[in-house]
């Protein structure tokens, strides 16, 4: 009960003040531009609020918010909290709560707010209230990018991401196995980046912060995106060649003379005959870092079942099988079979057919698969006839300089 009669004296004296303040200026109200119509001209005595914002923006989540917090003003019933998109605008009005806290979910990423409190007691005729609160000015981000890698070798790795709304700059930041994260690149403008300084058969990780400017040009950063782990291979030093008489014809014109490539092909050889062949024992024996193979061609002439498909396909995917088995760090390179000329006992539908076949097992595999057949091939899909032998299917000495010539291109940028 005592309590009661003293918080009636403390407010009867307060009312009384701010009617000597309107004659005699004790009390100083904010200047009417500065504020709503709806609380000007209102007494203010109690102490004005602290603020403090949390940015909710998570990269996983479609809501973001923000909240407001102010500590306690001793007096006050409650607190109206103001927005405006101004740095010198009054705001209006978007809440008003007796917690110590305001939660704002109508927000959006990439726009700046500014917010400002003011505390009040309406326990007498008059509202009594604080001065507003110095302004908060809050930025929401865009969604940090996703991040991929692209191409990984043994000394390098490309990362690839889209582009996001508003973005001035990308930093760059990577961290080895065991160690902390450094930022390798800054002021990146552009949606890739390669990193050339990489050791072989090492783990990394990589992530990357987006620096933005929202629509009143107020720098801000995004965070971090989602991490990104590669593992580079070893440098090849051994590279085999595997295949019948198509890819034989680079030894056999001298396309290939390094003494660290071994060329293991045979003539009219199928996947089936090759893996029960000494050629397999050879393939093994070398243990090749990197393997080119291209087979299956022999086993598919005339017009095959898709028994026979998965026959050929079964033991083209048992001599890959065998050789990772031994070295799982060996880089496989699957090479699809070349189409032929209009004519030929191969046919280009079941070129085509097999090669999908392929290919979507190198992509189950994360192995490669080199498609070169855009540069052998004419218009209507068919082999370049002046590359063409005799039988529609074999390559002449210009095919075979051609296909070298983007086999050497496709190494230098891919590994």
């Amino acid at each position: 009960m005592l309590d009661i009669c003293i918080k009636n004296i403390r407010l009867l004296l307060i009312t009384a003040i701010i009617i000597a303040g309107s004659v005699w200026g004790i009390c100083t109200p904010a200047s009417a531009s500065s504020m709503p119509e709806d609380v000007r001209n209102e007494g203010i005595i109690l102490d004005t609020p602290v603020t403090e914002a949390d940015i909710d923006a998570d990269a996983d989540t479609k809501k973001v918010s923000i909240t407001i917090s102010y500590d306690y003003v001793d007096g006050a019933d409650g607190y109206v909290i103001l927005r405006s998109t101004g740095k010198d605008s009054a705001g209006k009005k978007i809440g008003e709560t007796e917690d110590m806290e305001y939660t704002d979910k109508t927000v959006k990423r990439g726009r700046t707010y500014y917010y400002s409190v003011y505390a009040y007691n309406d326990s007498t005729d008059n509202l009594i209230r604080s001065e507003f609160s110095k302004k908060l000015c809050c930025t929401v981000p865009e969604k940090p990018p996703v991040v991929k890698a692209d191409k990984v070798t043994y000394s390098s790795c490309t990362l690839k991401w889209k582009n996001i709304k508003r973005v001035l700059w990308y930093s760059i930041y990577r961290k080895e196995k065991g160690g902390e994260y450094k930022c390798i690149k800054n002021k990146v403008k552009t949606n890739d980046y390669t990193d050339k300084k990489l050791k072989e058969k090492t783990g990394y990780t990589y992530k990357i912060l987006a620096v933005c400017a929202s629509a009143q040009k107020i720098k801000y950063m995004t965070g971090f995106s989602e991490k990104v782990k590669i593992k580079t291979p070893k440098k090849a030093f051994k590279i085999a060649y595997v295949g019948d008489s198509i890819l034989s014809q680079l030894g056999e014109y001298r396309l290939i003379t390094d003494k660290n490539r071994k060329m293991i092909c045979k003539i009219g050889i199928s996947p089936s005959t090759f893996y029960n062949n000494v050629l397999m024992d050879n393939l093994l024996d070398y243990n090749p870092d990197r393997m080119y193979i291209m087979l299956g061609a022999n086993s598919l002439e005339g017009n095959p079942t898709e028994g026979q498909y998965n026959m050929v396909f079964k033991f083209y995917k048992l001599i890959i099988k065998e050789c990772l088995k031994q070295n799982h760090d060996m880089q496989v390179v699957v090479l699809p079979i070349c189409p032929v000329r209009p004519g030929a006992s191969l046919k280009n539908s079941v070129v085509a057919h097999f090669n999908g076949m392929l290919k979507s097992y190198a992509e189950d595999k994360k192995m490669y698969y080199y498609d070169y057949i855009a540069g052998m091939t004419e218009s209507d899909g068919s082999l370049i006839r002046e590359y063409a032998e005799g039988d529609r299917i074999h390559w002449k000495i210009t095919g075979c300089k051609k296909f070298k010539e983007l086999l050497d291109k496709y190494e230098k940028e891919t590994f």
